[in-house]
């Protein structure tokens, strides 16, 4: 509140004490009135007076309460949310059993462990470092605990060992890429991102990928929608008890399903009926009532890639998800995590370039091991894959 808003709530408060003790000193002189029926409808007409009073001068101390008590509960909603990440970021709860242990705190299973190693375990103790990097020297205390202050210097240490990691200094690099014109035709040149370096500028199929804003230079793409559902359930998960949520999961699991089966029907007149209905589906989802926070920035991905979610509509052949190439890079990526990555960008690209090719030979049904020994075997002629 500001301290405009703090004095107007003081006066309002000084206007409510003044109209108070008039209306009770009225209430009280009516009361030693005989109790005659004037005496008493004056009375209770007085009364009404009062009470109304109150309640009108009430009001606005009540108003920047009721605000006050909703800016409360979202804050508690936001630090439960930013909890959560974190411990799912710091490996201390997983997904999969977060709401679990919410749940039922009481669970036995829940109930934290005794401190400490179980009864008749050996001890164990700090190993002594092998490399001592500085030493320094500390004088014995200045006084005894009798009060003396003579104190002798013996050449016997009590020894300490202190272990310090060098604070990380955080290194920032611009990157700026110069553009270019070409001297012919004028043309302004620019470095390609990423993506377009790895299919190049005339690729003509479709991506399935997710939202990531690095896929938005692709002309045609398909979003992933299981990471929308993921994003919505790990929403659900904090907020257990929302009814807009699950309405919100439902309407896309229904949006998905009859996707799925307008997407096998025959091409004609029907499919092209269905294929409008459902865009005035998807449509009306974004117009959905949702909890605030996470879902309010939901519903705007759809809106902002509506036809880029209902493209597997229109193709047979195209999956609504693209679980299929992060299930084909997991080994990859598993192999670089515990081979402690490439020391040089040279063997990172052959490392997938490996990959690819062993990947590949499991899709053509063939056994990589034997497809290799015939490759590094002399005059081989190795068959022909269908790419």
């Amino acid at each position: 509140m500001t301290y405009d808003d703090v004095q107007n709530l003081k006066d309002s408060i000084n206007k409510l004490n003044r109209s108070a003790k008039s209306s009770k000193r009225i209430i009280r002189a009516f009361e030693k009135i005989s109790d005659s029926p004037a005496g008493k409808e004056k009375l209770y007409s007085e009364q009404k007076i009062y009470i109304s009073v109150l309640e009108e001068k009430c009001r606005p101390l009540k108003e920047p309460t009721i605000e006050q008590e909703k800016q409360i509960e979202e804050l508690k909603l936001n630090n439960k949310r930013s909890n959560q990440q974190v411990r799912y970021a710091y490996g201390k709860e997983s997904k999969s059993n977060a709401a679990s242990s919410q749940d039922n705190p009481y669970d036995s299973k829940n109930t934290p462990k005794k401190r400490g190693a179980p009864k008749g375990h050996k001890g164990n103790t700090r190993p002594i470092p092998d490399k001592v990097d500085f030493t320094q020297r500390v004088s014995p205390p200045d006084t005894c605990t009798c009060g003396c202050n003579k104190i002798l210097e013996l050449e016997k240490y009590d020894i300490k060992y202190l272990e310090d990691i060098p604070p990380v200094n955080k290194v920032v690099t611009e990157m700026r890429y110069m553009r270019g014109k070409c001297c012919q035709c004028g043309e302004i040149l620019r470095h390609l991102n990423a993506v377009k370096d790895i299919l190049g500028e005339d690729f003509e199929g479709i991506v399935v990928c997710d939202f990531y804003a690095a896929y938005n230079c692709i002309e045609k793409t398909q979003r992933c929608l299981v990471h929308l559902l993921r994003d919505i359930s790990d929403e659900r998960k904090i907020l257990k008890n929302s009814v807009l949520l699950k309405k919100f999961d439902d309407r896309i699991r229904c949006f998905i399903n009859d996707g799925l089966r307008i997407q096998k029907m025959e091409s004609g007149d029907l499919k092209e009926t269905e294929i409008r209905k459902l865009e005035k589906t998807l449509a009306a989802i974004t117009k959905m009532k949702v909890t605030k926070g996470k879902a309010e920035t939901l519903i705007k991905r759809i809106k902002k890639y509506q036809t880029e979610i209902i493209r597997f509509v229109n193709h047979p052949e195209l999956e609504y998800h693209n679980n299929r190439a992060e299930r084909q890079i997991r080994p990859i990526v598993i192999s670089r995590k515990i081979s402690y990555q490439s020391n040089t960008d040279e063997g990172a690209k052959k490392n997938c370039i490996l990959h690819s090719v062993m990947e590949t030979l499991r899709l053509q049904k063939l056994k990589p091991a034997v497809i290799m020994k015939q490759i590094m075997s002399a005059n081989t002629i190795l068959p022909v894959f269908q790419f």
